[in-house]
């Protein structure tokens, strides 16, 4: 039962976003101005800084993680492939990673591979396409080839091998 002293707020899933659009058409100015007013332009007074944060703050507004993702080339996730998910190590293993990536402001996607070359290559090709910015992994068992790792590995993306080392895959310092 939740604490009835704290404060829990329920997401409302149904609400519409509010985008920076909104925001500008019910203050009567352009979003290029909303825009430098988050962004804390200059050539933003602070009067209209003032009214776009009191209306967004008013109006629940959130920034668009996948739009700010796209601007910084950084989406603030990381990938982690694991070979099963039921024993006691590996959800102990989760819940670290998941208690140091969000303290330091980080989502994680968890793939399960079920001991699958074939999974783990769909699940490498998948967090590329998520756009990772990292990939924690544990390689499946009896696994000899390493080549969708270091397909990642060669697009950039850093990759940390938990409990086994890969002895085919290169290792890179950068």
């Amino acid at each position: 039962m939740p604490d009835a002293s704290l404060n829990y707020t329920m997401i409302n899933l149904n609400e519409a976003n509010v985008t920076f659009k909104d925001l500008a058409r019910e203050l009567n100015i352009a979003t290029s101005t909303v825009s430098r007013a988050f962004r804390g332009s200059p050539e933003i007074s602070a009067v209209t800084r003032a009214r776009v944060q009191k209306l967004a703050k008013e109006l629940n507004y959130k920034p668009n993680a996948l739009a700010l993702s796209l601007s910084h080339s950084k989406t603030n996730t990381i990938g982690v492939i694991l070979p099963e998910l039921v024993h006691y190590f590996f959800s102990t293993v989760i819940s670290g990673i998941e208690d140091i990536a969000y303290s330091s402001g980080y989502n994680i996607i968890i793939y399960q591979s079920n001991e699958s070359i074939d999974r783990e290559i769909l699940d490498t090709k998948a967090l590329f396409n998520h756009r990772v910015d990292g990939i924690l992994a544990c390689v499946s068992r009896n696994i000899t080839v390493y080549d969708h790792f270091i397909a990642i590995q060669d697009k950039g993306i850093p990759i940390i091998f938990l409990i086994v080392m890969c002895p085919l895959m290169p290792v890179k310092f950068s």
